[in-house]
């Protein structure tokens, strides 16, 4: 028997139909096992879908038993795709109504902080600098604190390779629980598994998702969350005529300004254009430190309150 790696619901498969008062919702999901699976008989067990189990974001609608298995295309066996179908018609799954069934995903608003070093007044943008033009040293430091959100949502699986993708970012706009979060402003910061028997027969797995969300604007007004932005400083600058097109960043001797030749390194970084040359203008660069996933693939409720 293959164990579940991970789970990945496709949403280019979703569809939903209505006849008369019978909703009936398809959608296809990819699951990753630990070892090659010989076939979709196989598969189908072992990735523990059940015909009578709940949706896992709608407990009105229940799995059905035509259940379809196929090799992801390219892959050895160890990834299958499942066609899957959901009705909430009682003829089409006769199942035992318990508590269970009506269990929605659990939702968590919080917050947490950060500091940051500030560098320039708001209000006015000009530099924080004393009377003198002087920056501060140190200069005063500001706390930030930015909304997180922790999903609790009923699963077939553990997905315990879940745990890898902690520490990354969201590599493209995604909505969870009612909350849009744009393209990099979203980390996974925690995920928790615990096992839950649905049924007699069945194991579930109460899967929780923490999200820690920076809405930070970049110099521009752009929305970068946890990307870093620079402003491009050095002590060289680009010169054509030098072997490896860098010369070093130097000042006139203040006892001798006249005396080029004594010119002197300078003692802190210069910011540099966008061509690498000494400029009084800040020029930013954006930088992604951290990994990326899509977050789109864990399959969560887009909706608050959630269905």
């Amino acid at each position: 028997m293959a164990t579940i790696e991970n789970t990945y619901w496709l949403k280019d498969s979703l569809n939903t139909t209505k006849s008369g008062v019978i909703t009936t919702q398809s959608e296809s999901v990819i699951i990753e096992f630990d070892a090659v699976v010989d076939n979709g008989k196989d598969a189908i067990a072992d990735s523990g879908f059940i015909a009578g189990q709940s949706h896992r974001n709608d407990t009105s609608l229940r799995l059905q038993g035509n259940i379809g298995a196929s090799i992801v295309p390219e892959d050895n066996g160890s990834a299958w795709i499942l066609d899957l179908t959901y009705s909430d018609d009682p003829m089409t799954v006769q199942t035992t109504a318990t508590e269970d069934e009506y269990y929605i995903p659990e939702v968590d608003l919080g917050k947490w902080s950060y500091q940051i070093v500030v560098a320039q007044d708001k209000e006015t943008g000009g530099a924080i600098v004393n009377t003198i033009d002087d920056p501060y040293d140190p200069l005063p430091v500001e706390t930030i604190y930015s909304p997180s959100v922790s999903i609790k949502v009923k699963e077939n699986s553990p997905n315990l390779s879940r745990i890898f993708d902690i520490g990354s970012i969201n590599n493209n706009q995604v909505k969870i629980a009612g909350i849009t979060i744009p393209k990099y402003c979203g980390m996974l910061v925690d995920y928790t598994t615990e096992p839950y028997r649905e049924t007699e027969d069945v194991i579930s797995f109460m899967n929780t998702y923490t999200f820690d969300l920076n809405f930070k604007k970049n110099n521009a007004g752009t929305r970068i969350g946890f990307k870093l932005e620079t402003i491009s400083a050095g002590f060289n600058e680009y010169s054509a005529t030098a072997p490896n097109n860098k010369v070093e960043i130097k000042v006139a001797d203040p006892e001798a300004p006249t005396d080029r030749t004594k010119d002197q390194p300078v003692a802190t970084p210069q910011m540099l254009d966008v061509n690498g040359t000494v400029t009084d203008t800040p020029y930013y660069q954006e930088w992604v430190v951290h990994d990326l996933v899509n977050f789109s693939l864990y399959g969560l409720p887009t909706s608050y309150p959630v269905n």
